[in-house]
């Protein structure tokens, strides 16, 4: 469960089961303001997916596309929470 705002590990929860999923869902919809001033609405559910985590930016132009950068995401997960510890470029 996670905010719709996304920033990083921020308000991002693996849950255990649907009761825990919900008490989740009501941390991030709470009617407070989300890292980004915004306040959230909804929450998102996603499949947690283990392993290593890549992230690639890239930009469009009238010659075609091209890749700004690359990094490697390393987290820790514990307590129902994951987060990210190191990245590399």
């Amino acid at each position: 469960i996670k905010t719709p705002q996304g920033f990083s590990t921020t308000d991002v929860y693996i849950c255990d089961d649907e009761n825990d999923a919900m008490s989740k869902v009501g941390i991030i919809v709470n009617g407070r303001a989300a890292p980004d001033c915004r306040i959230p609405m909804f929450a998102l559910a996603e499949e947690y997916i283990g392993g290593k985590e890549f992230a690639v930016n890239m930009m469009s132009t009238a010659d075609g596309i091209e890749c700004t950068d690359a990094w490697l995401y390393r987290k820790e997960v514990g307590e129902g929470v994951a987060r990210y510890i190191s990245a590399d470029m």
